[in-house]
């Protein structure tokens, strides 16, 4: 159940027209598939919700830090902070419904 509901989190946030969050999704699918390789496993790996929201949290923050190196300001066009903010409204959005 738990597994199910991270596919259609996931698949849902790739049809946003936000380029960042589909970045991210793909990103974050590229690093899990990835990992599942470096691992060694055969079969493909299932990420249930609330390692999706660990690694969101994480990501979250990554990306506020990477606002630190940027020339401009947080709502200065694309930023990082913008993408910071995109997983921030995802996970808030997903856990309230």
């Amino acid at each position: 159940m738990a597994t199910e509901l991270t596919s259609l989190i996931l698949d849902k946030t790739e049809l946003r027209d936000r380029d960042e969050m589909q970045s991210w999704v793909a990103g974050l699918r590229q690093r899990l598939a990835t990992t599942d390789t470096a691992a060694g496993n055969t079969t493909s790996f299932s990420l249930n919700v609330e390692q999706l929201f660990d690694f969101a949290a994480y990501d979250e923050e990554l990306w506020r830090m990477k606002q630190q190196l940027c020339p401009v300001g947080r709502r200065h066009g694309t930023t990082p902070w913008g993408t910071a903010e995109s997983i921030s409204a995802l996970q808030y959005r997903s856990r309230a419904h």
